[in-house]
Parts: structure tokens; C-alpha cells; sequence
């Protein structure tokens, strides 16, 4: 499992490459999800961030 740190730099990289793009797919691993993933498809990333180990 990522640890903070190496989420946070996950974070980075994905804002870098995915910055203002539309999203086509969502890939979720937690069993916890509040928002439906296909209300967030066809929306742009506007940023990536980190909350210990989830990366949002």
C-alpha cells in the first residue's frame, strides 16, 4: 500500500500529466466511496490531492 509521502508524490505527477484534461475513466480502489464515479466522467481534473494515503 502507498505510504503518504509516496501518495502525495503520486499526486504531483497526476496533476502534471492530467491537469485540465477531461476525465474518460476513474479507477477506484476503496470500498468507501461518497460521490458516484460516473457524475465525475466527462468533468476536467482540476486538482489532485492527499489525505494520508487516498489520493482524491
Amino acid at each position: 500500500m502507498t505510504e503518504g509521502p509516496t501518495a502525495r508524490l503520486r499526486a504531483i505527477q497526476i496533476e502534471k500529466e492530467f491537469l485540465g484534461k477531461r476525465l474518460e475513466n476513474i479507477n477506484i480502489r476503496s470500498k468507501r466511496v461518497f460521490v458516484d464515479p460516473n457524475e465525475l466522467v466527462g468533468t476536467r481534473l482540476r486538482r489532485a490531492y492527499t489525505y494520508g494515503k487516498n489520493i482524491f
